[in-house]
């Protein structure tokens, strides 16, 4: 009878392996945490841009007289105000001119009314005058001071 060769790993060769597969999954845990925390701080700082681009164009829009702002029914005259704007951006954040979601937490919009600072939203209210918005997002989860990125636009 001939004896035939059983060929198989042996038990030290399988555990190597499946401690090599585990150093490099939890290597590969820890950069992609990094990698998608590095993302949604760009992505909340190129909404606030945005946020800040369109505005501004509205505004320069309305200073050569055409039309309503946001394509809402704010009529670009003298007579809206950063109070009528900031109430704009709250209505057209459902489905309006603002759609972007919060990196942070997608069931939440990015650009809202008001003065809550919350990451990833950038926050739009009226200043000082009548004619002056102020946005201010936060991009550091929590927020501090030092993550803040703040803009004021002045209605003409």
């Amino acid at each position: 009878m001939k004896k035939s060769k059983i060929k198989a790993f042996t038990l030290i060769e399988l555990l190597v392996v499946v401690a090599i597969i585990g150093i490099l999954a939890a290597v590969g845990v820890v950069t992609f945490t990094g990698f998608t925390g590095s993302a949604k701080v760009s992505t909340t700082k190129a909404i606030h841009a945005q946020a800040v681009k369109s505005l501004s164009a509205e505004t320069k829009k309305c200073s050569l007289g055409g039309g309503t702002y946001l394509a809402t029914n704010i009529s670009c005259s003298s007579a809206y105000t950063a109070a009528a704007v900031v109430t704009s951006i709250g209505a057209s954040g459902n489905g309006g001119v603002f759609t972007d979601k919060n990196p942070y937490n997608t069931a939440a919009f990015a650009v809202i009314p008001g003065s809550s600072y919350v990451t990833g939203q950038v926050s739009v209210s009226p200043g000082s005058g009548t004619k002056t918005l102020i946005l201010k997002t936060c991009t550091d989860d929590p927020c501090t001071t030092a993550g803040y990125l703040d803009a004021t636009i002045v209605l003409e």
